[in-house]
């Protein structure tokens, strides 16, 4: 048995998944995905993913510096999350394990008390 809250935060969640699921590409699509090249592939996903990275001033000039290092990060090391309302990023004395770029949304930071 789980709590109420937490019912309801599944609920929602599985609802706002499944819409946006629903408006992305087709499953079809996704698998012919996985016939491109790995170079395509690289090039792909730093075609997703830079243009948010490259907001933090760093990573801008990460890439600027070097094209091929920031196409390999955006293929090794950075991925989409997705996060439900109440779900906890991060939490005060916890050691960072990853660093998060909000595309869209809104974060909330509470204190302890």
């Amino acid at each position: 048995s789980i709590s109420h809250d937490l019912a309801g935060r599944l609920t929602r969640y599985i609802h706002l998944a499944l819409e946006l699921h629903r408006s992305k590409v087709s499953a079809e699509k996704v698998e012919l995905l996985a016939y491109l090249s790995g170079p395509m592939h690289v090039e792909l996903r730093k075609e997703l993913f830079a243009p948010f990275v490259t907001r933090h001033m760093f990573f801008e000039f990460y890439g600027h510096r070097s094209n091929a290092a920031m196409s390999q990060l955006c293929f090794s090391a950075v991925s989409k999350v997705s996060l439900s309302k109440g779900d906890t990023v991060f939490a005060l004395g916890s050691q960072a394990e990853s660093m998060y770029f909000l595309v869209s949304g809104t974060l909330f930071y509470e204190r302890p008390k």
